[in-house]
């Protein structure tokens, strides 16, 4: 690929092509690796501004380019860019050739609710309405007989401004408040594209 990726999607396309999508460029910095260091230098002492500059520090770009791997030429070619930088978001291939891209975190691990849709014919990316928010980031994405698609479960994820919550995360502790209420998700959305 032209960049390094992890938390990013491939979607085989009609055509035979994949679609890669977003994600993270893990090579550029590591965010566990600069909360370790703040924790190794600073110990018990750390503080949440520590712990923020050493995110605000953190250079890793999370991704709205996409590209496109051609298996005939054995080549990766660039396919515009998402209107949202995301990863670990979804990916589907919909009945009319589209792929239909959803969720995921931005840059601050906070959950999007965006959608956005890939047009293989056109080359470009189309906004569409905001997903509700009754599943979250890794609900399943299921094409439907009937052309609609099934948004089920997923998970609301942390809570990024609970006093702590950086420290704890980087220690490996977790408390049942650093979670959203029913963070496993149980329910469901038909979308409509």
């Amino acid at each position: 690929m032209s960049v390094p990726r992890c938390g990013h999607t491939a979607t085989l396309l009609p055509s035979g092509k994949v679609l890669v999508t977003g994600g993270e460029d893990d090579e550029k910095a590591n965010a566990d690796a600069a909360v370790a260091e703040v924790i190794k230098e600073k110990g018990p002492d750390a503080t949440s501004a520590d712990i923020g500059a050493a995110f605000n520090s953190d250079t890793r770009p999370y991704l709205n380019s996409a590209e496109v791997y051609d298996p005939v030429t054995n080549q990766w070619l660039p396919t515009g860019h998402m209107n949202n930088a995301r990863s670990g978001h979804r990916a589907l291939l919909l009945s009319n050739g589209n792929v239909l891209v959803t969720r995921g975190r931005d840059s601050r691990s906070l959950d999007l609710d965006s959608a956005e849709i890939y047009s293989p014919a056109k080359r470009s990316w189309i906004t569409t309405g905001s997903m509700n928010d009754v599943v979250g980031i890794g609900a399943t994405l299921s094409l439907l007989p009937n052309g609609k698609v099934l948004a089920a479960g997923g998970d609301r994820g942390y809570i990024e401004s609970k006093p702590g919550f950086r420290e704890r995360l980087a220690r490996g502790i977790y408390r049942e408040g650093d979670f959203n209420d029913n963070s496993a998700l149980s329910a469901a959305e038909f979308l409509d594209y």
